[in-house]
């Protein structure tokens, strides 16, 4: 899979283990032969988060990459131009792992 989108609440998010490893989405993604994944670090607002998805994907239509468009996406929310993800903790939560 070339790219897992999982816009819910902290799915980025990982444990640290006893032996100091990580554990959680990111890593079972990985593991799973996922090249990239696009999650969150915290709970984010419905709302704000599906206006996110859509700039996201069109973004990507548009032809960028998967990190050009999350980029564009974060710009376009800082500036207003959507406007219910304008708050940085619904733009800034998203992050794109690369395996």
């Amino acid at each position: 899979m070339d790219l897992l989108v999982l816009s819910a609440c902290e799915t980025g998010r990982g444990e640290e283990t006893f032996l100091g490893g990580v554990r959680g989405l990111p890593v079972a993604a990985s593991l799973a032969g996922v090249k990239r994944s696009l999650l969150t670090l915290w709970p984010v607002a419905d709302e704000g988060t599906a206006d996110f998805m859509l700039g996201f994907y069109k973004n990507l239509k548009a032809g960028q990459t998967y990190a050009e468009a999350l980029r564009t996406t974060r710009r376009q929310a800082m500036e207003g131009a959507i406007p219910t993800t304008r708050d940085p903790s619904v733009w800034a939560a998203f992050v794109l792992f690369e395996n």
